[in-house]
């Protein structure tokens, strides 16, 4: 069940789970590898700044990526489906077009989408809120997010203190 510090969306969403194929229902189905599978929740489940701190921030050293593989991973998930959730090498591209580094991979539970895995993945639509991304934007200061109406702002983003919305992924096994 989910306890204290995570929003009443995640706790609709993962409060009741008693096995993997609830938890299943209650995301969209990304991809298929391997005997996993890769899961993004339906909803913005929590608004959050990518990173406390202003200045130059990648996905590796984000306040986010913390809380994501920290308290929210405990918080949201039992014992029991905790073993679920794979560690996953995360792959972080540059952003190509004004050559913004994208900072060290790394090996997370909980990660949020690329631009890449979100133009290949995710069928778009108009959601309540714009959400993060983990892939920089125009500058090292600057990621990129999903916007309200459904769009990509893959090279401007938005400044990484300001609170955005937040759809953890997940690869369960």
């Amino acid at each position: 069940y989910i306890r204290k510090n995570v929003s009443q969306n995640a706790q609709e969403s993962f409060k009741n789970t008693k096995s993997l194929n609830e938890l299943i229902a209650d995301c969209i189905v990304l991809n298929k590898q391997n005997g996993k599978i890769m899961l993004i929740s339906k909803d913005i489940l929590i608004h959050k700044p990518y990173n406390k701190n202003t200045g130059e921030i990648t996905w590796e050293c984000s306040t986010l990526r913390n809380w994501l593989n920290s308290i929210f991973y405990m918080e949201a998930f039992e014992k029991k489906e905790r073993v679920w959730i794979s560690r996953s090498s995360i792959a972080n591209n540059d952003n190509l077009v004004y050559d913004t580094p994208a900072g060290e991979n790394t090996v997370d539970r909980i990660f949020l989408l690329s631009s890449d895995e979100a133009t290949e993945m995710l069928p778009l639509k108009e959601a309540s809120d714009w959400w993060w991304l983990r892939s920089p934007g125009m500058d090292a200061q600057n990621v990129a997010r999903v916007s309200i109406n459904g769009t990509f702002v893959l090279y401007r983003g938005a400044l990484a203190v300001r609170s955005g919305g937040v759809r953890p992924v997940m690869w369960v096994s």
